[in-house]
Protein backbone atom coordinates (compact mmCIF):
# COMPACT_ATOMS: atom_id res chain seq x y z
CA UNK A 1 0.00 0.00 0.00
CA UNK A 2 1.50 3.41 -1.44
CA UNK A 3 0.67 6.60 1.32
CA UNK A 4 3.23 9.17 -0.71
CA UNK A 5 3.21 9.76 -4.18
CA UNK A 6 6.76 9.96 -5.59
CA UNK A 7 5.99 13.46 -7.36
CA UNK A 8 7.07 17.02 -8.40
CA UNK A 9 4.43 18.16 -5.44
CA UNK A 10 5.93 19.30 -2.07
CA UNK A 11 7.26 17.43 0.42
CA UNK A 12 5.01 16.01 2.86
CA UNK A 13 4.67 17.80 6.06
CA UNK A 14 5.63 16.12 9.93
CA UNK A 15 2.13 15.60 10.37
CA UNK A 16 1.53 13.05 7.21
CA UNK A 17 4.77 11.36 8.00
CA UNK A 18 3.58 10.31 11.58
CA UNK A 19 0.15 9.28 10.26
CA UNK A 20 2.11 7.34 7.26
CA UNK A 21 3.87 5.38 9.67
CA UNK A 22 0.94 5.14 12.27
CA UNK A 23 -0.76 3.51 8.76
CA UNK A 24 2.39 1.57 8.35
CA UNK A 25 2.37 -0.20 11.69
CA UNK A 26 -1.27 -0.54 12.09
CA UNK A 27 -0.99 -2.93 8.59
CA UNK A 28 1.81 -5.03 9.90
CA UNK A 29 -0.06 -5.30 13.16
CA UNK A 30 -3.33 -6.59 11.06
CA UNK A 31 -1.69 -8.67 8.82
CA UNK A 32 0.00 -10.47 11.26
CA UNK A 33 -3.01 -11.13 13.11
CA UNK A 34 -4.17 -13.14 10.01
CA UNK A 35 -6.30 -10.14 7.94
CA UNK A 36 -5.36 -10.02 4.09
CA UNK A 37 -7.63 -6.88 3.09
CA UNK A 38 -9.46 -4.65 5.06
CA UNK A 39 -12.41 -1.12 4.67
CA UNK A 40 -10.33 1.88 3.77
CA UNK A 41 -12.20 3.26 6.20
CA UNK A 42 -11.89 0.76 9.34
CA UNK A 43 -8.25 1.17 8.50
CA UNK A 44 -8.33 5.25 8.73
CA UNK A 45 -10.81 4.61 12.36
CA UNK A 46 -7.96 1.84 13.89
CA UNK A 47 -5.61 4.44 13.18
CA UNK A 48 -7.26 7.37 14.66
CA UNK A 49 -7.71 4.85 17.57
CA UNK A 50 -4.12 4.26 17.99
CA UNK A 51 -3.16 7.95 17.53
CA UNK A 52 -5.51 8.90 20.16
CA UNK A 53 -4.36 6.29 22.53
CA UNK A 54 -1.01 7.20 22.07
CA UNK A 55 -1.49 10.73 23.05
CA UNK A 56 -3.32 10.13 25.99
CA UNK A 57 -0.61 7.92 27.02
CA UNK A 58 1.60 10.12 26.64
CA UNK A 59 -0.14 13.31 28.06
CA UNK A 60 -0.48 10.97 31.46
CA UNK A 61 2.75 10.37 31.38
CA UNK A 62 3.59 13.65 31.63
CA UNK A 63 1.45 14.46 34.60
CA UNK A 64 3.55 11.74 36.34
CA UNK A 65 6.34 13.49 35.56
CA UNK A 66 5.36 17.06 36.27
CA UNK A 67 3.89 15.72 39.54
CA UNK A 68 6.92 14.50 40.67
CA UNK A 69 8.86 17.68 40.01
CA UNK A 70 10.67 16.89 36.53
CA UNK A 71 10.21 18.04 33.17
CA UNK A 72 11.78 15.08 31.83
CA UNK A 73 9.78 11.84 31.04
CA UNK A 74 11.01 8.76 32.84
CA UNK A 75 10.30 5.06 31.83
CA UNK A 76 8.41 4.65 35.59
CA UNK A 77 6.26 7.28 33.94
CA UNK A 78 5.05 5.14 30.86
CA UNK A 79 4.50 2.57 33.22
CA UNK A 80 2.04 3.94 35.55
CA UNK A 81 0.80 5.98 32.51
CA UNK A 82 0.15 2.06 31.24
CA UNK A 83 -1.19 1.26 34.59
CA UNK A 84 -3.76 4.15 34.57
CA UNK A 85 -5.03 3.99 31.22
CA UNK A 86 -5.80 -0.48 31.83
CA UNK A 87 -2.96 -1.82 30.17
CA UNK A 88 -1.15 -4.80 32.17
CA UNK A 89 2.79 -4.31 31.97
CA UNK A 90 2.80 -8.15 32.21
CA UNK A 91 0.61 -8.31 28.82
CA UNK A 92 2.73 -5.85 26.68
CA UNK A 93 5.72 -7.86 27.69
CA UNK A 94 4.16 -11.79 26.54
CA UNK A 95 3.05 -9.75 23.49
CA UNK A 96 6.46 -8.06 22.21
CA UNK A 97 7.74 -11.98 23.38
CA UNK A 98 5.64 -13.71 20.74
CA UNK A 99 5.00 -11.02 18.26
CA UNK A 100 7.67 -11.55 15.53
CA UNK A 101 6.74 -9.82 11.75
CA UNK A 102 9.56 -9.29 9.01
CA UNK A 103 8.55 -6.08 7.69
CA UNK A 104 8.38 -5.80 3.80
CA UNK A 105 9.24 -1.75 4.51
CA UNK A 106 11.51 -1.54 7.09
CA UNK A 107 11.77 2.87 8.66
CA UNK A 108 15.24 3.54 9.26
CA UNK A 109 16.22 4.96 12.52
CA UNK A 110 17.00 8.76 12.47
CA UNK A 111 20.24 9.63 13.43
CA UNK A 112 20.09 12.21 15.79
CA UNK A 113 23.61 14.33 16.87
CA UNK A 114 24.73 12.86 20.32
CA UNK A 115 24.64 15.15 23.15
CA UNK A 116 27.67 15.01 25.34
CA UNK A 117 26.45 15.72 29.57
CA UNK A 118 28.78 18.67 29.82
CA UNK A 119 29.60 19.10 33.99
CA UNK A 120 27.30 22.49 35.02
CA UNK A 121 29.90 24.92 36.34
CA UNK A 122 27.11 25.75 39.08
CA UNK A 123 26.50 22.72 40.47
CA UNK A 124 28.58 22.47 43.95
CA UNK A 125 29.01 19.21 44.40
CA UNK A 126 25.78 16.47 45.24
CA UNK A 127 23.67 17.29 48.63
CA UNK A 128 22.97 13.92 50.30
CA UNK A 129 19.18 13.12 51.25
CA UNK A 130 17.73 11.18 53.45
CA UNK A 131 16.77 7.36 52.88
CA UNK A 132 12.65 8.07 53.29
CA UNK A 133 13.48 10.83 49.99
CA UNK A 134 12.01 8.42 47.11
CA UNK A 135 14.75 8.58 44.36
CA UNK A 136 12.73 9.77 41.75
CA UNK A 137 12.02 13.05 42.88
CA UNK A 138 15.00 16.09 41.53
CA UNK A 139 17.78 16.85 43.86
CA UNK A 140 18.05 19.76 45.74
CA UNK A 141 19.90 22.47 44.71
CA UNK A 142 22.78 24.35 46.11
CA UNK A 143 21.45 25.83 49.20
CA UNK A 144 23.32 29.21 48.24
CA UNK A 145 20.16 29.28 45.62
CA UNK A 146 17.47 29.53 48.42
CA UNK A 147 18.76 30.15 51.60
CA UNK A 148 19.07 34.08 52.24
CA UNK A 149 21.36 35.04 54.53
CA UNK A 150 20.80 38.55 56.04
CA UNK A 151 23.68 40.60 55.55
CA UNK A 152 24.74 43.06 58.62
CA UNK A 153 25.38 46.65 57.84
CA UNK A 154 26.31 49.50 59.54
CA UNK A 155 23.24 51.55 61.37
CA UNK A 156 22.25 54.84 59.78
CA UNK A 157 22.74 57.07 62.39
CA UNK A 158 19.71 59.68 61.26
CA UNK A 159 16.58 61.17 62.94
CA UNK A 160 14.32 58.93 61.38
CA UNK A 161 15.87 55.72 62.13
CA UNK A 162 16.92 56.52 65.42
CA UNK A 163 13.15 57.71 66.40
CA UNK A 164 12.28 53.74 64.61
CA UNK A 165 14.63 51.55 67.10
CA UNK A 166 13.37 54.27 69.50
CA UNK A 167 9.92 53.62 68.88
CA UNK A 168 10.57 49.76 68.66
CA UNK A 169 12.55 49.34 71.77
CA UNK A 170 9.86 50.92 73.76
CA UNK A 171 6.92 48.98 72.11
CA UNK A 172 9.37 45.79 73.19
CA UNK A 173 9.72 47.10 76.95
CA UNK A 174 6.17 47.70 77.19
CA UNK A 175 5.11 44.04 75.62
CA UNK A 176 7.13 42.83 78.42
CA UNK A 177 5.82 44.72 81.47
CA UNK A 178 2.72 43.74 80.34
CA UNK A 179 3.07 40.16 79.86
CA UNK A 180 4.93 40.19 82.87
CA UNK A 181 1.92 41.97 85.14
CA UNK A 182 -0.54 39.32 83.12
CA UNK A 183 0.89 36.12 84.33
CA UNK A 184 1.73 37.14 88.03
CA UNK A 185 -1.48 39.06 88.76
CA UNK A 186 -5.28 37.34 88.68
CA UNK A 187 -6.23 37.98 84.94
CA UNK A 188 -9.99 37.10 83.39
CA UNK A 189 -9.28 34.93 80.32
CA UNK A 190 -11.60 36.31 77.21
CA UNK A 191 -11.95 31.99 76.49
CA UNK A 192 -12.73 30.32 79.82
CA UNK A 193 -13.18 27.06 77.84
CA UNK A 194 -10.08 27.40 76.16
CA UNK A 195 -8.21 28.16 79.44
CA UNK A 196 -9.39 25.38 81.15
CA UNK A 197 -8.75 22.74 78.23
CA UNK A 198 -5.48 24.28 78.08
CA UNK A 199 -4.76 24.10 82.01
CA UNK A 200 -5.87 20.35 81.79
CA UNK A 201 -3.49 19.81 79.18
CA UNK A 202 -0.59 21.28 80.84
CA UNK A 203 -1.22 19.27 83.87
CA UNK A 204 -1.06 16.21 81.93
CA UNK A 205 1.98 17.88 80.50
CA UNK A 206 3.79 18.60 83.93
CA UNK A 207 2.81 15.17 84.99
CA UNK A 208 4.73 13.54 82.06
CA UNK A 209 7.88 16.11 82.64
CA UNK A 210 8.33 15.46 86.28
CA UNK A 211 7.97 11.70 85.32
CA UNK A 212 10.92 11.67 83.09
CA UNK A 213 12.85 14.27 85.77
CA UNK A 214 13.26 11.62 88.11
CA UNK A 215 13.57 8.76 85.91
CA UNK A 216 16.66 10.50 84.24
CA UNK A 217 18.19 12.08 87.22
CA UNK A 218 16.65 10.54 90.70
CA UNK A 219 19.19 7.34 90.99
CA UNK A 220 16.97 6.09 93.96
CA UNK A 221 13.68 6.42 91.71
CA UNK A 222 14.75 5.00 88.93
CA UNK A 223 16.41 1.62 90.69
CA UNK A 224 13.16 1.04 92.72
CA UNK A 225 10.25 1.72 90.28
CA UNK A 226 9.43 -1.19 88.94
CA UNK A 227 9.65 -2.70 93.05
CA UNK A 228 7.41 -0.29 94.07
CA UNK A 229 4.89 0.88 91.00
CA UNK A 230 4.74 -2.50 89.32
CA UNK A 231 3.13 -1.52 85.37
CA UNK A 232 0.95 1.28 87.93
CA UNK A 233 1.87 5.10 87.94
CA UNK A 234 3.53 6.84 90.81
CA UNK A 235 1.39 9.58 92.51
CA UNK A 236 2.28 13.48 91.97
CA UNK A 237 3.05 13.98 94.96
CA UNK A 238 6.08 11.40 95.43
CA UNK A 239 7.40 12.85 91.92
CA UNK A 240 7.47 16.08 93.77
CA UNK A 241 8.98 14.22 97.15
CA UNK A 242 11.66 12.29 94.96
CA UNK A 243 12.43 15.91 93.19
CA UNK A 244 12.97 17.59 96.56
CA UNK A 245 15.09 14.84 97.97
CA UNK A 246 17.28 15.03 94.58
CA UNK A 247 17.33 19.06 95.11
CA UNK A 248 18.51 18.74 98.52
CA UNK A 249 21.31 16.44 97.61
CA UNK A 250 22.49 19.00 95.15
CA UNK A 251 22.17 21.89 97.68
CA UNK A 252 24.67 19.48 100.07
CA UNK A 253 27.03 19.56 97.33
CA UNK A 254 27.00 23.02 96.39
CA UNK A 255 25.37 22.78 92.93
CA UNK A 256 21.45 23.88 91.40
CA UNK A 257 19.15 21.51 89.81
CA UNK A 258 19.42 24.00 86.87
CA UNK A 259 22.34 22.05 85.74
CA UNK A 260 20.47 18.75 84.85
CA UNK A 261 17.09 20.35 83.71
CA UNK A 262 15.11 23.28 83.70
CA UNK A 263 12.25 24.02 86.73
CA UNK A 264 8.41 24.01 85.20
CA UNK A 265 5.30 24.59 86.77
CA UNK A 266 1.72 24.05 85.80
CA UNK A 267 1.17 27.62 85.44
CA UNK A 268 3.94 28.35 83.33
CA UNK A 269 3.28 25.51 80.88
CA UNK A 270 -0.69 27.16 80.72
CA UNK A 271 0.84 30.59 79.80
CA UNK A 272 2.82 28.81 76.51
CA UNK A 273 -0.51 27.88 75.29
CA UNK A 274 -2.77 30.56 76.47
CA UNK A 275 -1.85 33.75 74.66
CA UNK A 276 -1.44 36.66 76.31
CA UNK A 277 -3.39 38.94 74.29
CA UNK A 278 -6.33 36.66 75.19
CA UNK A 279 -6.26 37.57 79.09
CA UNK A 280 -7.47 40.64 80.73
CA UNK A 281 -5.99 42.01 83.96
CA UNK A 282 -8.61 42.19 86.58
CA UNK A 283 -9.44 46.11 87.83
CA UNK A 284 -6.84 47.32 90.76
CA UNK A 285 -7.27 49.79 93.21
CA UNK A 286 -3.95 51.32 91.95
CA UNK A 287 -4.37 53.83 88.95
CA UNK A 288 -0.99 52.55 87.63
CA UNK A 289 -1.81 48.68 88.12
CA UNK A 290 1.41 47.80 86.33
CA UNK A 291 3.92 49.46 89.15
CA UNK A 292 2.96 47.06 91.95
CA UNK A 293 4.56 44.34 89.74
CA UNK A 294 7.80 46.07 89.76
CA UNK A 295 7.92 46.02 93.89
CA UNK A 296 9.81 43.27 95.81
CA UNK A 297 7.35 41.37 97.63
CA UNK A 298 8.30 42.03 101.08
CA UNK A 299 7.74 45.88 100.71
CA UNK A 300 4.03 45.28 102.74
CA UNK A 301 6.22 43.53 105.75
CA UNK A 302 8.52 46.31 105.62
CA UNK A 303 5.72 48.98 105.49
CA UNK A 304 3.95 47.27 108.87
CA UNK A 305 7.16 47.29 111.09
CA UNK A 306 7.81 50.56 110.51
CA UNK A 307 3.36 50.88 111.84
CA UNK A 308 4.42 49.02 114.51
CA UNK A 309 6.80 50.80 115.63
CA UNK A 310 5.63 54.00 115.21
CA UNK A 311 2.75 52.99 117.55
CA UNK A 312 5.58 51.48 120.03
CA UNK A 313 6.60 55.26 120.23
CA UNK A 314 3.76 56.97 120.59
Amino acid sequence: MSFFDITDKEPPTEDEVNEGVMKNLIGIVMQANGYESTNENIFTLLTNLAKTYIIGLGQTAKRYGEHAGRTDIKLTDIQMACVENGQGLEEITKYMEDFYYLSNHPIARPNFATIENCQVITKIGERQVASFVPQFLPPFPDPHTYIRTKIQTEPECNYVSVRITEGNNLRTSQESVRDYMLRIHPTIPLFPKYVEMARKQAQTEYYDKKLAICKDHVPDFKANYISNYGEGKPSLEDLEMAEEGFKNQLRLQGLNEHLYYTPLSVKQLVFEKVPTYSLLLEPQPEAIPYLRALLPNDINEEDEEEENEAMDET
